[in-house]
């Protein structure tokens, strides 16, 4: 006979904690900074928050010089905080520590929320199960595997080790949700509002709004306050005629979610307006124009698929068991916690939201990863007490979270550095440093802008314009060739440029026949370090650019 399976016990949180904090550890801390800045969204939180702690500033973001407002100021703002508490400069290390600490502190978040969002032992009487679905024992591992899961998720171990904002969000998300839940756990139990809840939510949707602006803001209502919404709809469609909404309006009277868009969108125009002291109103209103327009793309036909791709794999192990568990609800129907509909909405509405309103960027749905993972863990946690073979499952899925971990941190520690270089511009300015300052010469860009490339310069890179019109760029516009060409008359110049054009730019000659054709002379540079832009399939290389006075004169590109 098959022994029946034990019952769970419940967990320490001390004991869950220190295990999440130590897979954290290796997962986010290992080698922070042995791979330079990857991709261009790293490179400028790097430029403006270098610039910032070089200015002194903490209200308006710049690169060089110029206002920089596409997104919120809290990346900026943390990382100088870092570097002051530290009484350091700002520098990458800091920049790559704030998006590991706010990745281990999501971690343990979910750990924490989950315990809460999962635990419901109002509806656990007698006549249920001391072990079911609900009790703490079941939340306790549901949380715990939960977190786990996440840490190790394919794309969230990737925005723990890349500076891009993304996962700051994370943690407001999280505890916002938590804030939420105990909102709702007041009005249930007591019927009336949980002040200390309300507040830490108010404070939650202040830092989501400064992190990513509305976007945020938004991921953040629907985890916190949509769940009694969700719930009174099954309500309405299990019974039929049932009109539940005087008690669904008492409900979210008491979790005030209309103070919270306040809030939110108060927060922002606060810095807005401190913004606005610096550089007119006007350029605000532009700026938030501009930002407007490139991320809210209405019905674009690849978001939601590229959305639900992500899904399925973006949360590693609990993509997987969020799968698995999706079908454990339709078929098994459990009777499921009153937190279950917050992680519901929160899942559910935010990727209808951002498959409707947005360009189907993965890094986009960080702040939902913890809502899949919370769905997997409440599968995993009731096949660990269900099933005969729970035991061995617990310790295979343990074994392959901590292989996940080691893996992971590992590639992202020094993997990537021993064999993709290429991707960072650091090696070959560090490699052309000597070059530069012994000649004394000028570093250009021709046809391209990278942050990450003035980052490792430690100087502004100016973009040159080649091939085609004249493009704008973050900092501003390219200059036209000629003036390159006076440039170059009056001192060495270093360019880099694409060794060929890409698909693109198929239409123009190779860019060192082009410099030929408008008088200059060009010599490669060896070195033993590559650059790759164009999501990686264009090589950049650098170039001495040289032209005698009298071409000078001559007729401009």
């Amino acid at each position: 006979m098959h022994p029946e399976p034990a019952p769970l016990k419940s967990r320490r949180v001390t004991t869950d904690l220190l295990k999440l904090g130590a897979l954290c550890a290796v997962l986010f801390f290992i080698w922070p900074t042995a791979h330079g800045l990857t991709n261009w969204q790293e490179g400028i939180r790097a430029l403006v928050a270098i610039e910032m702690d070089q200015r002194g500033a903490w209200i308006t973001p710049t690169v060089h010089g110029q206002p920089y407002l596409a997104k919120p100021p809290m990346v900026y703002w943390l990382t100088r905080a870092l570097a002051v508490v530290t009484g350091t400069n700002v520098g990458i290390l800091h920049l790559r520590m704030v998006v590991a600490l706010a990745a281990t502190l999501g971690v343990a978040l979910t750990c924490l929320a989950g315990r809460h969002l999962l635990r419901d032992e109002l509806l656990a009487g007698p006549e249920e199960p001391q072990d079911g679905t609900g009790t703490r024992a079941w939340a306790d591992h549901a949380a715990f595997w939960a977190a786990a899961m996440l840490a190790t998720g394919i794309l969230y171990a990737r925005s723990g080790r890349i500076g891009e904002l993304d996962i700051i969000l994370v943690p407001f998300v999280v505890a916002g949700a938590w804030a939420g839940q105990a909102a709702w756990q007041s009005h249930r139990e007591r019927k009336r509002t949980h002040w200390p809840s309300i507040a830490a939510l108010m404070a939650c949707a202040a830092g989501a709004s400064l992190t990513k602006g509305p976007p945020g803001a938004m991921v953040l209502l629907f985890a916190s306050c949509m769940g009694p919404m969700l719930q009174q709809a099954a309500r309405f469609v299990r019974t039929p005629g049932v009109a539940p909404f005087k008690e669904l309006f008492v409900a979210w009277s008491r979790m005030h979610p209309v103070v919270l868009a306040i809030v939110a969108a108060g927060s922002l125009w606060g810095w807005g307006k401190l913004v606005a002291r610096d550089i007119g109103a006007d350029a605000v209103a532009q700026a938030a124009g501009a930002e407007a327009a490139d991320n809210l793309r209405l019905f674009v036909a690849e978001a939601p698929l590229n959305n639900l791709e992500a899904c399925a794999y973006g949360v590693g192990l609990g993509s997987v068991c969020a799968i698995i568990a999706l079908v454990w609800l339709v078929k098994d129907r459990p009777r499921l916690p009153l937190g279950a509909w917050s992680i519901a909405a929160w899942l559910g509405l935010s990727l209808i939201a951002m498959s409707v309103l947005g360009k189907g960027v993965p890094r986009y749905l960080t702040p939902v990863w913890p809502s899949i993972a919370l769905l997997g863990g409440m599968w995993l946690a009731g096949a660990i007490r269900d099933l005969r073979a729970g035991p061995r499952l617990a310790r295979a899925v343990g074994l392959i979270v901590v292989l996940l971990a080691i893996g992971q941190g590992l590639w992202y520690g020094v993997g990537r550095e021993i064999t993709h270089p290429e991707r960072s511009p650091k090696h070959l300015i560090t490699e052309l440093g000597p070059m530069l300052a012994g000649e004394q010469a000028d570093l250009v860009a021709i046809d391209f802008w990278h942050p990450a490339v003035d980052v490792y310069a430690g100087r502004f890179v100016e973009p040159y314009q080649l091939c085609g019109p004249e493009t704008s760029f973050t900092i501003g516009h390219s200059r036209p060739i000629n003036q390159l060409r006076a440039l170059a008359a009056s001192g060495p110049v270093i360019a880099l440029m694409r060794e060929r054009q890409p698909p693109e730019l198929a239409e123009f000659a190779p860019p060192i026949d082009l410099l030929l054709a408008q008088g200059f002379t060009v010599e490669p540079i060896e070195t033993e370090s590559g650059f790759l832009i164009d999501s990686l399939r264009t090589r950049v290389r650098a170039f001495r650019l040289t032209v005698d006075r009298t071409a000078a004169l001559g007729p401009g590109g």
